[in-house]
């Protein structure tokens, strides 16, 4: 055999037991999505993102080696991150990119916070929904509009999500009932109706991608819940999602540091101010009070001294966090 062919085979044996031992292995991509709960139903279709039936093509296309792995068009595997119910720091922290969708309970104004940190120190957001411009446009700079009309169609074709690394996107993406914005700022549009109706936005040092419309992902059809775009496979439409995902994918070193306690922030809304006080005050007085008027709320956002206790000896504290915001 030729010394330079079994030299090539030697060296590809050699690759693959290394990453079947982890070395030289890619970090993976690490996508965080909302649970069921957050998600919910409509007859037959399930929306959770990581197990339902309503995104199961662009799930399977995402999670294929020749799309994201080792070997593939971007050279990182995709990690599903056990799903969240909320999208709190230590879900984040978890994180590289977080998709969201169709969801029965929207995200507030804590969540979109916590998002916002996330993508300003570089994490990614694709959110693929028709309310992605109403609940999103504070986070990026632009503003909501109304319900688009006709076919949303792409309005440009030279963009990291019309021209990525798994192809060109062109034509009709999302031909059924969709949103649009009135404005998108500092954004870029690509998907269009007349008004912006997809677009992808730098924030910080992080990126996203929204999009007024889920069905033109969605894999399933049922009358008065979803008419599914890709009910059959096709490929126009999965490359603008697999380019999303890229596009908004950081580097492999990216951390994600958001303070894990808000000291101060009695009544958990990710602010501390003055609305703090009586939620302090039940707190301190009781803590079984406090629980069930600020259901999920850490109680140890209250020990302002830090001594693992909530109680009296806190107030001089909790004074002192409040007069220096």
């Amino acid at each position: 055999m030729n010394p330079s062919v079994v030299r090539r085979i030697a060296i590809a044996i050699a690759f693959s037991g290394a990453l079947a031992l982890g070395f030289g292995a890619p970090d993976p991509i690490r996508v965080l999505t909302l649970d069921g709960q957050r998600s919910g139903t409509c007859s037959s279709i399930n929306w959770t993102f990581s197990t339902g039936n309503a995104f199961s093509t662009v799930r399977n296309q995402l999670l294929l080696p020749a799309n994201f792995g080792p070997t593939g068009l971007v050279q990182r595997p995709i990690e599903l991150l056990p799903a969240a119910n909320r999208f709190d720091y230590f879900a984040l922290a978890a994180a590289d990119v977080v998709l969201v969708s169709q969801v029965n309970q929207r995200v507030d104004s804590c969540e979109l916070l916590e998002l916002s940190r996330f993508v300003d120190q570089g994490g990614g957001l694709f959110v693929f929904a028709n309310e992605a411009a109403i609940d999103f446009s504070e986070l990026v700079g632009a503003v909501g509009g109304g319900n688009g009309a006709g076919c949303a169609s792409i309005s440009n074709a030279a963009t990291p999500v019309t021209a990525g690394p798994f192809g060109n996107v062109g034509g009709c993406i999302a031909p059924n009932f969709h949103r649009r914005f009135a404005s998108i700022g500092a954004g870029t549009t690509f998907l269009s109706d007349g008004q912006p109706v997809g677009a992808f936005f730098p924030v910080g040092a992080g990126r996203v991608v929204l999009i007024c419309d889920e069905e033109w992902c969605t894999s399933v059809s049922v009358g008065g819940c979803a008419v599914g775009s890709l009910t059959s496979p096709e490929a126009n439409r999965i490359r603008l999602f697999l380019n999303s995902v890229a596009y908004v994918t950081p580097a492999p070193d990216f951390v994600f540091n958001g303070p894990e306690r808000l000291l101060g922030d009695a009544n958990c809304d990710c602010l501390v101010n003055n609305f703090d006080i009586d939620a302090f005050v039940l707190a301190v007085l009781d803590p079984i009070g406090h629980a069930a008027n600020y259901p999920g709320c850490d109680l140890l956002n209250s020990d302002a001294n830090l001594d693992g206790l909530v109680n009296n000896f806190d107030i001089d504290g909790f004074v002192a966090i409040l007069t220096q915001q």
